[in-house]
């Protein structure tokens, strides 16, 4: 069994001074940690390509860290642990799911809520059940292994990962339901309408997102409030689409001005995809108003899957957008 640890930075890869919370020099401190307690016939392997806290995360840093990946071979690992910071952690899991969808091993991201010196710490509970899912064999494409509590560690589709809470640090997917958990030593797979079984996980791939050499972040999110000015948002020129999230029922202020701020997005060649709509017979008043004004509706899909599928849809040329946008490349559209 051997695995290609990617060290990234985040907490996971952080230490704890008296004043503050820092990047550490061992950046690998994890692997450390679990060879105590663990499995010694893995072999790994290591790689430190980028250094950062995940709130400093940017598009040209997924552009780098995914340009890495794709030089690595992967026929000569069983699987690779990427670990990352927990801030942007469910943006970097959408974006790689969509570039990796066609690999036939997993890639699984792990994060950790504390620094590994602190108990609180889960980074060696989602850094063990990530060995535990590539030794198992039924998993390839992208994952996040994170434990919200101690006895079991949630596995989640790298597109489906939602935020975590402010409070707490919980991650959770987007229906509701990840994929399976870890737990007792066994994977128990949660069989809802909406998870994928073991076959579609395994299933073959070949359709994953190309990009240009001169990569654009040329996509806008706006958030929907109470008292949001929409003459304060207007996109500038290199604003190629914009994503205007929903509450939860699919709808947002159209006394705001919101109808009128679509139709100066058109005039400007600026797209508004307006998301995530769930796939009902009938709409609210609010939001058939933003449909009619030209916004382009997203269906299930979670903002972060949203918002970085876009971002690929605009930065390649295999396609057009909306073919792009309408392909479900790695489980992100809920059918």
């Amino acid at each position: 069994m051997k695995i290609l640890v990617v060290s990234t930075g985040g907490t996971i890869g952080s230490i704890l001074t008296e004043k503050e919370i820092k990047l550490s020099e061992n950046k690998l401190k994890i692997l450390e940690l679990y060879r105590r307690q663990s499995d010694p016939s893995v072999e790994f392997e290591t790689a430190a390509p980028l250094s950062l806290l995940s709130e400093n995360m940017d598009t040209e840093t997924w552009i780098a860290m995914a340009a890495f990946l794709k030089e690595v071979c992967f026929n000569g690992y069983d699987g690779i642990i990427l670990t990352h910071g927990s801030d942007t952690l469910s943006f970097t899991s959408a974006f790689l799911s969509y570039g990796f969808a066609n690999i036939s091993i997993p890639l699984v991201l792990v994060a950790a809520n504390y620094p590994l010196e602190d108990k609180r710490s889960n980074g060696l509970q989602n850094f063990s059940a990530a060995v535990e899912l590539i030794k198992s064999k039924s998993f390839q494409g992208v994952f996040v292994t994170y434990g919200n509590t101690p006895d079991q560690t949630e596995i989640y589709l790298g597109t489906r990962l939602c935020a975590a809470d402010s409070f707490c640090d919980f991650f959770r997917d987007f229906t509701g339901t990840p994929l399976c958990v870890y737990k007792n030593g066994g994977f128990i797979w949660n069989r809802t309408p909406y998870n994928p079984d073991k076959e579609e996980i395994l299933r073959k791939r070949t359709f994953f997102a190309q990009w240009n050499d001169t990569f654009e972040n040329c996509i806008k999110i706006v958030f929907p409030y109470p008292g949001l000015d929409y003459q304060t948002i207007l996109p500038d020129n290199k604003t190629k689409a914009l994503l205007h999230l929903s509450y939860h029922s699919g709808t947002a202020c159209v006394t705001g001005g919101f109808p009128d701020f679509i139709q100066k997005c058109k005039s400007r060649g600026t797209d508004v995809y307006f998301a995530s709509l769930k796939q009902k017979e009938k709409f609210y008043v609010t939001t058939n108003e933003i449909l009619y004004a030209g916004a382009i509706p997203l269906y299930n899909i979670s903002a972060e899957a949203a918002y970085t599928k876009l971002l690929l849809a605009y930065n390649q040329e295999k396609l057009s957008a909306e073919e792009f946008i309408n392909k479900n490349i790695f489980f992100e559209t809920i059918i």
